[in-house]
C-alpha cells in the first residue's frame, strides 16, 4: 500500500511541477498526543527520496509547538529550500528566533 501510494504522489509531484512538497500527517488515536500534526516537506521530491531527504516540524498542537509557530517554521523552511535548493538533512534548521504569522 504504501509504494502505491508513493507512486501515484511521485506520479502527482511530476503532473504539477512542484518544487516542494508539503504533507500534512494527523497522530493516529490512542498515542499520546492524538490531536497533534506533523509537517514534512521535501524540496525537488521523486522516486528515489528518502526520509534523510524530508523536514519534519511535528507536534504541531496546542500543547506543543503552536500553529502559528509551526507555520513560520515551515514558511522559513520553504524560503530556505528554495534559496540552497536542498532539503533533509543536507538543510539545516538555523532559525535563530520564532517567524510571527498574523491569524487573520
Amino acid at each position: 500500500m504504501r509504494a502505491l501510494l508513493r507512486a501515484q504522489g511521485w506520479a502527482l509531484v511530476r503532473a504539477l511541477q512542484a518544487e516542494a512538497v508539503l504533507v500534512l500527517i494527523g497522530e493516529r488515536p490512542g498515542l499520546s498526543s492524538p490531536d497533534s500534526l506533523g509537517a514534512y516537506i521535501t524540496w525537488a521530491p521523486g522516486a528515489a527520496t528518502s526520509d534523510a531527504d524530508r523536514n519534519c516540524v511535528s507536534n504541531i498542537r496546542p500543547q506543543g509547538l503552536a500553529p502559528q509557530a509551526a507555520a513560520g517554521k515551515i514558511a522559513w523552511l520553504l524560503k530556505q529550500m528554495r534559496v540552497q535548493q536542498r532539503s533533509g538533512v543536507a538543510l539545516k534548521d538555523q532559525m535563530s528566533q520564532p517567524v510571527q504569522v498574523s491569524a487573520g
